[in-house]
């Protein structure tokens, strides 16, 4: 049974909270409702003692709390820190009740001397409270600190009916927080990037160089097949951003997204190096040499983790891709359109949208200074 107690502070006005023994000495906690029901707020800093609360059914500690609050960590968040967890709340007008109610609080607070993104905190939160009110569900709410963005702004979850465990509710509350960052920098991107394709991926550390130097290469990709661009990586968050901007600017934007569609799923293709052992130019050459080496890459990852006994599915480029950006409004499309001349067309039936004609999109790749060119 869970047994919380409070230990006097001679240093502070606030006592410290002691769990199951566990004191945490830079805790704080103090009674909010002295008259009534004697329920606590506590800041917990300790992590055995948050993990016992987080361990906890949400009547076991509304015996003691009107809220708490403890450490949340995750490789995908860099600016909330902590959790708020809610079991009363103030209700009322005039006369003000303590009543039940049950959240779960992310507040996030960007550190205004560290941001170095092309858009600003307000602009962040703005995109961030859209994406929140577009999920329609009366139980998230968009939530700030004060008229102050940079004090703290986030979201509020209703927690589940019942006698939810908190790890779990926290757990499942923090997926709704991660999707909502997810959609807002995506949303972000694409503005800040308004004539480029900008695509997020997700790299494990053992294969993380080499898939970006794969990435990168895709500029010489479009070159060899007609089409000049410039492209971009940058690592935010434990993601990597892809960016490729054409130099023949907006109108060939839905060409590159195909291209590049097209291009991080080579690698994964049966029968691409059949295929291009049959052309001996040096744009295909060189673009067989590169899938290669990225392949070797992901067959090492594969059999370390498989030594980890880890559970995979199949290590491909493409399973790392979860965001692809399109700045431009998408138009409707006719049954089949080409796209890079004859080589990719959208369909409505084959490959997802796409259609890969991979013998022509070989023949067609040229080299300036390359020699030779398709077997007859």
């Amino acid at each position: 049974m869970l047994k919380i107690a409070i230990k006097e502070n001679p240093k502070s006005d606030h006592a410290r909270l002691v769990v199951d023994g566990v004191v945490d000495r830079h805790s704080f906690v103090f009674n909010l409702d002295k008259d009534k029901k004697g329920l606590l707020y506590a800041n917990v800093h300790n992590r055995k003692a948050a993990e016992r609360l987080a361990a906890s059914s949400c009547k076991e500690l509304e015996k003691y709390f009107t809220s708490f609050t403890i450490p949340f960590e995750a490789e995908w968040d860099l600016y909330c820190g902590r959790v708020e967890v809610y079991f009363f709340g103030w209700h009322g007008k005039s006369d003000l009740k303590l009543e039940k109610d049950r959240k779960i609080k992310f507040e996030l607070c960007p550190n205004l001397e560290e941001w170095a993104k092309p858009y600003s905190i307000a602009e962040y939160a703005e995109t961030f409270e859209q994406v929140v009110k577009k999920l329609s569900q009366q139980s998230i709410r968009y939530y700030e600190a004060d008229e102050l963005i940079s004090n703290g702004f986030g979201i509020k979850c209703r927690m589940k009916s019942g006698n939810p465990v908190i790890k779990d509710e926290i757990k499942r509350c923090a997926q709704i927080l991660k999707s909502v960052i997810e959609e807002t920098e995506k949303l972000l991107a694409a503005t800040a990037r308004k004539n480029s394709v900008t695509t997020f991926f997700s790299f494990p550390p053992g294969v993380k160089t080499s898939c970006e130097q794969y990435l990168l290469y895709f500029v010489q990709f479009l070159e060899d097949m007609g089409i000049k661009a410039d492209a971009e990586i940058k690592e935010d968050a434990q993601k990597v951003l892809f960016s490729v901007t054409p130099a023949d600017g907006p109108s060939a934007l839905e060409q590159i997204r195909q291209a590049l569609e097209i291009y991080i799923k080579l690698p994964g293709m049966p029968g691409f190096s059949a295929s291009a052992s049959q052309y001996p130019n040096l744009a295909v050459q060189q673009l067989h040499a590169n899938i290669l080496h990225l392949q070797s890459q992901l067959t090492l990852a594969k059999v370390s983790l498989q030594a980890q006994e880890a559970t995979i599915e199949s290590l491909q480029l493409s399973n790392y891709q979860y965001r692809q950006l399109l700045s431009s409004e998408a138009k409707p499309k006719p049954k089949t359109e080409p796209l890079v001349g004859d080589t990719i067309h959208v369909t409505e039936i084959e490959g997802k949208g796409v259609k890969v004609d991979l013998p022509l999109i070989l023949n067609r790749l040229k080299r300036v200074f390359g020699v030779g060119c398709k077997k007859e």
